[in-house]
């Protein structure tokens, strides 16, 4: 998924050539391994960190078990102490606003439909920001413990601020717990393929595809930022406390990602998935799923968006819903 190339063992690809370092690994998220389509979107963590994440360990045991240790010189952390004693010294840039403005360029300019007008605005966003990036200080000076320094979406100050404050890092809820953070998530992705979450279309395409306007796209570029992660499945109130059964609101969006699409036309065959009494009717509108969404997806709006397409096609029809209210 990343934009390190690697081998299949992890190893970092030097040049286009092939050659490899002999003692550099990458695995997961940063790793690139070209993997065909399996490269991409909700696929990727799985392929990255479950396959090639395995082999990349296994091939850096084999290769610690039998490499020399290299001397290292005695300076040589001077630079990097150097470079993070700048950093701490205060004043200049915030990185979280430069993060901020990056994550704009690439999800407006640089998303899954790119033009070449908007990949080359978006190049020289990014490098004007390079050159700030060289003047980034952080607001917090402390060399321990630093809130500025942690790479984390939400940090600790935020919602610790107090003395005493703790913080309890739990599984995912409404998932069965495996052991310790590891839960069971069969039924979460059982509920997913259910809704038919790909392309069904009976459009006849020019040549080898079928066209989309930026405009016709922008009309379900929303759901297309959902990662899988669950977060919003885990925050319903309604599976916790009502309806175990309940689709849950990532289905409900991969279900919207398509009935939003024009080029879609599996509205009828994802139907019986979405009309049923455990399908979207559930839904009271508590907002949790939309609140703890780290892509910031309008969940609770998709959900009730796609209720009123279903209300539309039984009306016209002079069909009830099938809610399991009669």
């Amino acid at each position: 998924m990343g934009g390190i190339p690697t081998t299949s063992d992890g190893q970092v690809i030097a040049d286009p050539y092939g050659t490899v370092y002999e003692d550099l690994y990458a695995a997961g998220e940063c790793a690139w391994v070209s993997v065909h389509g399996a490269n991409r979107l909700s696929t990727n963590s799985l392929v990255d960190l479950v396959v090639f994440g395995s082999r990349a360990g296994q091939h850096m045991e084999r290769f610690v078990r039998d490499a020399d240790f290299v001397p290292v010189p005695g300076d040589a952390d001077d630079e990097i102490r150097s470079r993070i004693e700048l950093i701490l010294s205060g004043g200049g840039t915030h990185g979280e606003n430069i993060r901020t403005e990056m994550e704009s360029v690439m999800m407006e300019k640089v998303g899954i439909y790119r033009t070449e007008s908007e990949m080359s605005s978006a190049v020289e966003s990014i490098s004007k920001l390079r050159e700030r990036y060289a003047q980034v200080r952080t607001q917090d000076t402390r060399g321990e413990y630093n809130t500025d320094l942690l790479a984390c979406k939400t940090l600790v100050k935020d919602v610790a601020s107090g003395d005493g404050d703790t913080i309890s890092v739990e599984p995912l809820g409404n998932l069965p717990v495996e052991r310790d953070l590891m839960v069971r998530q069969s039924d979460f992705f059982e509920k997913y393929r259910s809704v038919k979450p790909f392309l069904i279309s009976e459009q006849e395409f020019v040549e080898k595809e079928r066209l989309q306007s930026p405009e016709q796209q922008a009309e379900f570029d929303n759901a297309t930022k959902c990662i899988l992660c669950a977060a919003c499945y885990s925050a319903c109130p309604v599976i916790s406390e009502k309806n175990p059964s309940f689709l849950g609101p990532a289905a409900i969006v991969q279900t919207a990602r398509f009935l939003d699409d024009n080029r879609d036309t599996g509205f009828e065959e994802r139907l019986p998935s979405l009309d049923n009494k455990n399908g979207v009717w559930p839904c009271e509108n508590h907002f949790q799923c939309t609140v703890v969404c780290p892509r910031g997806i309008k969940v609770t709006k998709l959900i009730n968006l796609t209720k009123q397409k279903i209300k539309k096609y039984r009306k016209q029809r002079g069909e009830h819903i099938h809610d399991g209210s009669a």
